[in-house]
């Protein structure tokens, strides 16, 4: 058994009060004269022995009252918890909002480790320890002692991990021996995640700390999203308030390096975003680094955020046809800016440069051509056929059904639909019909998604997925014989965003750290070569997969920090990378102590440990996790015997 605030046992010495009344009786005694004493004589002895007893029972009900009642202040625990046998888990959220301040320009996590600290100092040498953190670094089934947790914790750094619950009742499964958990946490909303179930005795500890005011980036883009080196650009940049009150005059820089580009100041409301942009002259960049810093208190880890600009690569187009070229294909795709647009004839093919095309236009062949149809190559077709095709190469390589028809008279192409991808944000109003190209069928697509058809809905154009590559098979030749579109304002738009989605997704301005896997695009690798990745504070060898000129990177999130990222093949940079950090932390919500309970009577094995601020952490720990406490007890042991003595003093 253990005391939560054994400091008041030394008012056990208040017993003595009861003690030195009853031998000390300062009441006066009168003396009463009796003609004779006879009668009283013969009753003195046997109402002695009766105050005697009555007096003794008292003495025993205060001594006893004063006891309890002084124990019930301090708190008794009972300990059904052994350390030395069941091992505790100590898990500690060090992700970037335990960096808020408490008090004095203590952190939340500086006060974590103050508390396991005081823990620590209650428990015995041998007692069995584990100390887990947001990086997920140690081995779980090698039990620690005391000391060598005592060294971890004054290593402690933040994590740009931030883990829900369930997340680190996963990673405990591993564990394969009985123990109880301690775990310590800001419980951030963003971040804490649903509250699951587990099988384990867990005791949640709440770091509270006052809510802080926050201001941090939340999306940012360039208002012309192709970036050209040699134009001008608008960086478009929104802020959001975390916090609950409305923040003015808050200023915001825009660098290159060391030089400032340009300041701004702006208010935002509570709750609310706030744009703010920057003109931005790229050619006159001293490097393709841009870094955005807000001047914001008390909460800073967020304060600064990076960009890596990455040049425009144009769409390499890869044009094949048989016979002679279409002029109307090599005026579309002939803007140099825009395009590496390349022109072959089947017979003067070269196979390895069609490997890295995005798109490959296949024009005028009755039958696919074998090294076409055979490669596993992930660039976009769009195939247009001849007058007279052979349907079954082309059903084959579609795997779609096509029907012949053959159409006299040329067709109204109806209006598209809009909502689809290819079509988004290119017209400013809907068409009408008459707006609209004219075509004469060949064939009926029966499968497919269907981009533009007839008013007999036959389809002119269809896109079909196969393996993860979109193909597009016009149902005529594209002259002006069996179409009008080569000559239409809707040729050029439609062609370009075919062009547009035949490459991958461009990519973002900037990464989070709690990515795990980052997608670059990159022509110079090959697969058997070493990849490095060199960061402000460390450098790593990442796992990685190369697929059609597009390389994953899986890196370890427990590595990386803010900045600045060099990915480095041999001894050549292949791209930059500028890694954030996650915009979960930067919104310091917490579960309030509603929610905090809801939390908490999720699983019977839940438990919320509220810890005083009496700097007596180890007691209190340990009172928690023993689950009898006998205040109770003890109070109700004080109420029973200040009753008997007033019983004894009424009735006896």
């Amino acid at each position: 058994m253990s005391f939560l605030f054994p400091q008041l046992l030394w008012f056990l010495f208040a017993i003595s009060i009861p003690v030195i009344i009853h031998f000390f009786n300062f009441r006066r005694v009168k003396v009463l004269e009796f003609s004779t004493l006879q009668f009283i004589e013969e009753v003195r002895d046997q109402t002695r022995r009766r105050r005697s007893l009555k007096h003794l029972l008292i003495l025993i009900s205060r001594i006893l009252f004063i006891s309890f009642l002084v124990l019930a202040f301090a708190q008794p625990v009972l300990n059904r918890g052994d350390e030395k046998s069941v091992g505790t888990v100590i898990y500690v959220d060090n992700s970037y909002s335990m960096s808020s301040e408490i008090t004095d320009g203590r952190s939340a996590l500086n006060e974590s480790v103050d508390i396991i600290q005081s823990y620590l100092d209650g428990l015995p040498i041998e007692a069995r320890l584990l100390l887990l953190t947001n990086d997920f670094d140690n081995n779980l089934n090698n039990w620690e002692y005391k000391r060598s947790i005592s060294e971890k914790l004054t290593e402690l750094t933040y994590s740009s991990s931030g883990r829900s619950f369930d997340k680190v009742v996963q990673r405990l499964d591993q564990i394969k021996s009985n123990y109880q958990l301690l775990y310590l946490s800001d419980f951030q909303k963003s971040t804490i995640g649903p509250p699951g179930s587990t099988d384990v005795s867990t005791k949640l500890i709440p770091i509270q700390y006052g809510f802080e005011r926050n201001i941090y980036v939340d999306t940012l883009f360039f208002r012309d999203h192709v970036l050209f080196f040699d134009h001008t650009n608008v960086l478009e940049i929104s802020l959001r308030n975390a916090s609950s009150n409305r923040i003015d005059d808050l200023q915001i820089k825009l660098l290159n390096g060391n030089r400032l580009i340009g300041t701004r100041n702006t208010s935002i409301p509570a709750r609310s975003k706030s744009p703010v942009s920057f003109e931005i002259d790229l050619k006159n960049l001293d490097s393709n680094f841009l870094k955005i810093e807000i001047k914001d208190y008390p909460v800073v880890f967020d304060n600064e955020y990076w960009l890596s600009l990455i040049p425009f690569e144009p769409s390499k187009v890869t044009y094949i046809f048989s016979g002679t070229p279409n002029q109307y294909i090599e005026e579309v795709y002939g803007n140099e800016q825009l395009f590496d647009f390349r022109s072959y004839s089947i017979n003067e093919l070269d196979y390895g440069d069609l490997a890295s095309s995005n798109l490959v236009l296949l024009e005028g062949f009755e039958v696919i051509p074998k090294g076409i149809a055979n490669s596993s190559n992930a660039y976009d077709i769009v195939l247009i056929p001849p007058e007279d095709l052979n349907l079954k190469s082309y059903s084959d390589f579609l795997n779609a059904s096509l029907v012949p028809k053959r159409d006299s008279l040329l067709r109204d192409i109806s209006a598209p639909d809009l909502n689809d991808p290819i079509f988004t944000n290119v017209f400013e109003r809907s068409l009408e019909n008459n707006d609209l190209p004219k075509a004469k069928i060949l064939f009926n697509i029966s499968t497919g998604s269907h981009l533009l058809k007839t008013r007999f809905d036959d389809s002119f154009l269809s896109r079909f997925n196969v393996e993860r590559r979109n193909l597009y098979l016009m149902a005529c030749p594209l002259s002006v014989d069996f179409t009008s579109l080569p000559t239409h304002s809707l040729f050029l738009p439609l062609f370009y965003r075919i062009a547009q989605f035949s490459k991958q997704a461009p990519e973002p301005l900037a990464y989070t750290a709690d990515q795990r896997v980052f997608t670059i695009s990159s022509a110079k690798i090959q697969s058997d070569e070493i990849i490095k990745i060199a960061g402000p504070e460390n450098e790593f060898i990442p796992n990685y997969n190369l697929r059609s000129n597009m390389i994953s990177l899986e890196l370890p999130p427990s590595k990386l920090s803010p900045g600045y990222y060099h990915v480095i093949s041999g001894v050549d940079t292949i791209r930059s990378l500028a890694i954030n950090h996650s915009k979960k932390e930067s919104d310091l919500q917490r579960l309030t102590g509603e929610e905090l309970l809801a939390f908490a009577n999720s699983s019977s094995n839940l438990e919320i440990l509220e810890l005083n601020n009496s700097g007596n952490y180890s007691q209190q720990i340990h009172a928690g996790l023993s689950n009898v406490r006998l205040w109770k007890y003890a109070l109700f042991l004080a109420l029973v015997f200040v009753i008997a003595e007033i019983l004894l003093v009424r009735f006896l």
